[in-house]
């Protein structure tokens, strides 16, 4: 370990992602993405794809009115949603 350093600076172990996310395929699948994978090559379109899922995935968060992301911090009361900083965009929440 090198001194001034935290211990938890050092590269990833192997399967590291898995431990972090061990189904991703479920979650992106819950949010209503799809697969495009081409391990052949990567074109354009997929690339354009790839973009467009990315926003889409964005959009689920992001208040349109105050421009914020939805927070875990801002529970709506009474329901088991949060919300951005003005309220306009809420998402489900356990």
């Amino acid at each position: 370990m090198i001194p001034g350093f935290f211990q938890g600076t050092e590269m990833p172990t192997e399967g590291w992602w898995g431990t972090l996310w061990p189904d991703p395929a479920r979650v992106l699948t819950s949010l209503g993405l799809k697969p495009h994978d081409n391990p052949e090559t990567i074109a354009g379109g997929d690339v354009d794809v790839a973009l467009g899922d990315i926003a889409k995935l964005k959009n689920l968060f992001e208040c349109q009115r105050c421009g914020r992301n939805v927070k875990a911090k801002n529970v709506v009361p009474g329901q088991n949603k949060i919300s951005c900083k003005c309220g306009k965009k809420e998402v489900e929440w356990k």
